[in-house]
């Protein structure tokens, strides 16, 4: 198996040793599934961030694909959420290997996904997808209540060390609805990065789910990352801002939120990002900074 350069790169760029002595030990993870799942690829590998995908056939002929991960908390906790939803609303699990961080998937079509949709429409159906992924969560997959915990620490001590790059009152309003919402989080299981490129067309069901990071709390948590995907329609509308908060309310809608409730969690994931992203001197910055301002959660809070 030849590993993609650009997967290759961004892996040692990302982990460093750890992930170049990786890289060393995925032909041999794959070949390993390969006998094991008697799978016999039928395509080109593909490749997100994180894993390898390669597609094929099982023993008896239906599609497949093979999808090997870097083992973190953003990856470890997928076959764990698959697996408890089963296929309704998700991918099919179909074997995984927890050691190797490898799955057996149903083959689905990346390249139909609702990003193929307008951001309204997208966003409806991302909070469909919420609302019918919205079971009884693991015992063993992380809390959001865990992770607002966590941020009223870490927010505030990264924008110190990085030179407070943002107005502190935005730094202080994460802060504060970590500590409003944050705590008596619902055991509800949750996708964790639900973007527009994570929800493809299906055959079974109209859409289905892909890659969740499985997170157990507030449905309304997962309202916030796809609120940027396709940039240049939110730019093209004239106000972002205005832009922004339709796909939200769509969202909501759809998921049966609170429009609000998702609005902070978006807010203070942004702020999250915003600063991570500084510190590793990604190219999102401003992006992220005119997301912040388009929600406008700080006006809305402090008037």
């Amino acid at each position: 198996m030849e590993i993609p350069a650009q997967f290759a790169a961004t892996t040692v760029e990302s982990k460093g040793e750890p992930g170049r002595a990786w890289l060393a030990t995925l032909p041999g993870i794959v070949e390993d599934c390969l006998a094991q799942w008697k799978f016999a690829p039928d395509g080109p590998i593909l490749h997100g961030f994180q894993g390898v995908v390669l597609p094929g056939r099982i023993q008896d002929g239906d599609a497949a694909v093979l999808k090997v991960s870097w083992i973190d908390e953003e990856t470890r906790w997928e076959p764990v959420a698959l697996a408890a939803w089963n296929g309704e609303g998700a991918v099919r699990l179909l074997e995984h290997d927890d050691e190797r961080g490898a799955m057996l998937l149903e083959r689905l079509d990346p390249a139909r996904s609702a990003r193929d949709l307008d951001g309204v429409a997208a966003a409806s159906v991302l909070g469909q997808a919420c609302r019918r992924l919205a079971v009884a969560a693991p015992p063993q997959v992380p809390l959001v209540q865990d992770l607002a915990e966590r941020w009223v620490e870490q927010i505030p001590a990264t924008w110190e060390r990085l030179g407070q790059p943002i107005d502190a009152s935005i730094v202080d309003l994460a802060v504060a609805i970590c500590r409003e919402l944050g705590p008596g989080q619902p055991r509800t299981l949750l996708h964790g990065d639900l973007v527009f490129d994570n929800v493809l067309r299906g055959e079974r069901e109209p859409w289905l789910v892909i890659d969740p990071m499985g997170l157990a709390g507030d449905p309304a948590f997962d309202g916030g990352k796809f609120l940027g995907n396709r940039w240049s329609e939110l730019v093209e509308s004239g106000d972002v801002g205005a832009a922004v908060r339709r796909r939200l309310a769509a969202f909501a809608e759809g998921a049966g939120v609170e429009v609000e409730r998702a609005r902070c969690w978006a807010f203070v994931r942004l702020v999250n990002d915003a600063l991570w992203c500084r510190e590793h001197q990604t190219a999102v910055v401003p992006y992220l900074d005119t997301m912040i301002e388009a929600l406008g959660v700080v006006d809305s809070r402090t008037s």
